[in-house]
């Protein structure tokens, strides 16, 4: 929904390149769900719940930086399809090792290496976010762990995503780039301030 109303609404997307990054992005995601098993049998659930909020935390406070001093950075265009297949299995690791859609840190990175406004990174990380997703969904399924999920759970997550993402669409169809940004910023410092809870929380 949300990738159709912005692609109507006149924002074209670099195609190969981003598909290049969302396929990286699929053994990223299948990478990250193994490393995330492993490391959990390792050190248990509430290590693991701290160490993602710490580094979700750092994460976070370096995006914001990032996104206040913007044009003190370069723009890179970058067009290598090895380096943006590396970076897809990135994004993909993180979003799934965090166990987060990973939208902040595409942002970030598809401004920084596409030369990217904050409204065509926005759509081009819904590729990334989706077949990252999709490869952690499959492998799931695959592991029966999928039909042990709360169905009632999931279908109020389902309306509440379909929800926002008609709502956010519209938002980001009617204002400017400016606002997109300042509303990504305002995002970014509520998930560090939820981060600094949920680290303190566990340690607690």
């Amino acid at each position: 929904m949300t990738l159709y109303r912005r692609l109507k609404a006149g924002i074209s997307l670099k195609l190969v390149r981003i598909s290049i990054l969302s396929l990286g992005s699929i053994f990223g995601g299948v990478l990250g769900i193994f490393i995330f098993d492993f490391v959990i049998l390792k050190i248990g659930e509430d290590s693991l719940k701290l160490i993602q909020s710490l580094i979700l935390l750092v994460l976070m406070i370096v995006i914001y930086v990032y996104t206040l001093n913007k044009d003190r950075f370069p723009d890179y265009d970058v067009k290598n399809y090895i380096v943006l297949g590396l970076l897809g299995v990135v994004l993909g690791f993180v979003a799934s090792f965090l166990g987060i859609g990973g939208g902040p840190i595409n942002v970030m990175i598809l401004m920084l290496v596409m030369a990217l406004n904050a409204k065509e990174a926005a759509i081009h990380s819904i590729f990334i976010i989706f077949f990252a997703q999709l490869s952690k969904i499959i492998f799931i399924g695959f592991t029966g762990v999928l039909f042990e999920l709360d169905v009632s759970v999931v279908l109020i997550m389902i309306t509440g995503g379909l929800m926002g993402g008609y709502l956010g669409s519209r938002i980001s169809v009617d204002v400017s780039n400016k606002v997109v940004m300042k509303i990504f910023q305002g995002t970014v410092l509520f998930l560090i301030g939820l981060n600094l809870y949920n680290s303190i929380a566990v340690l607690v």
